[in-house]
């Protein structure tokens, strides 16, 4: 069916005085719309008819609201961003000159060492627009194989958080077990727990 040259413009002058706040993928959808209509016309459009379509798709672009999502930080990274946030004197340069006498600034810090630009960028996001902890990534300690090969000796800690070790069947069941450990509790370990290569866990 063909569409009628008026009608189409007339709609695209009226839309784009209407024009109301939209995320992206409303956007694309209403932008493709107009072109398909467009396309359906009976004659060509002339020079003004164009230029009112332009307008009305332009109008839509402007229309686009930014979607903010929560930026994803470390988790003490982030109770930083959260202390600068409710302190009363805080202050975005508090990103770009670490306050110490903040709680989590020892890993802002490293934080802003790894992430150089980016991470003052993330922290001052965060500071707008909400975080998130990132899923922190956790080990495995496998000891040694019994001779048999049908289990593993791990090192875990235990629920009065002291270093111990017990047989399980594989990574699975060493999982199951809750015997996956962090990055910091390995740092913090004695020397003979240091000395196991440790496991990530994948999170699928």
């Amino acid at each position: 069916m063909m569409m009628r040259k008026d009608t189409v413009l007339v709609d695209s002058d009226q839309q784009t005085r209407r024009m109301k706040k939209m995320n992206k993928e409303d956007a694309k959808k209403q932008i493709a719309e107009r072109l398909e209509l467009a396309s359906r016309l009976d004659d060509p459009l002339t020079g003004n008819q164009k230029a009112a379509l332009v307008r009305s798709l332009q109008a839509t672009v402007d229309a686009i609201e930014v979607e903010h999502k929560p930026v994803v930080l470390p988790q003490k990274v982030g109770e930083y961003v959260e202390d600068v946030k409710n302190d009363a004197l805080g202050d975005l340069h508090m990103f770009l000159d670490i306050d110490w006498d903040i709680h989590g600034a020892a890993e802002a810090s490293e934080y802003r060492k790894r992430e150089r630009l980016n991470a003052a960028l993330n922290m001052i996001d965060a500071y707008r627009y909400g975080w998130t902890p990132e899923r922190e990534k956790r080990f495995l300690l496998p000891m040694t194989v019994a001779s048999d090969g049908t289990v593993t000796l791990y090192a875990f800690l235990d629920i009065d958080s002291d270093w111990n070790a017990n047989w399980t069947d594989d990574d699975k069941a060493a999982v199951y077990n809750q015997y996956t450990v962090t990055q910091a509790c390995i740092d913090s370990a004695p020397a003979w727990v240091k000395a196991i290569k440790p496991v990530e866990v994948r999170h699928d």
